[in-house]
């Protein structure tokens, strides 16, 4: 369970006490800009900057097999990760975006 930290406007009837959750199940449409896309290709970085290549090697062994713990950092890589190629995936299926031969490797 996800639970949302939204504050609501309050409206003209009282509202039970409790709080919103967003099930698993939930599937959520959002509209995401570039700007926060590169927000999180910069996370990425972010997270390995001090891994050494022992630690990036077993972080993309962990990514092959889908072997992450659920609380460690490659965990958190992997997560962050496949909200990015679902994004860049919903963003080519969309035909939002531009195709540069010479720029391949970003």
């Amino acid at each position: 369970m996800y639970i949302c930290r939204v504050k609501l406007y309050k409206t003209m009837q009282e509202e039970p006490k409790g709080v919103h959750y967003i099930p698993k199940s939930a599937l959520i449409p959002v509209k995401i800009g570039s700007g926060f896309i590169q927000r999180l290709q910069r996370l990425l970085i972010f997270l390995i900057q001090d891994k050494t290549p022992e630690e990036i090697e077993l972080l993309q062994k962990a990514l092959e097999d889908n072997s992450a713990e659920e609380d460690s950092w490659m965990y958190q890589y992997e997560t962050i990760q496949t909200m990015i190629l679902i994004i860049e995936k919903t963003a080519i299926d969309l035909k939002i975006t531009e195709f540069r031969e010479d720029q391949a490797e970003i």
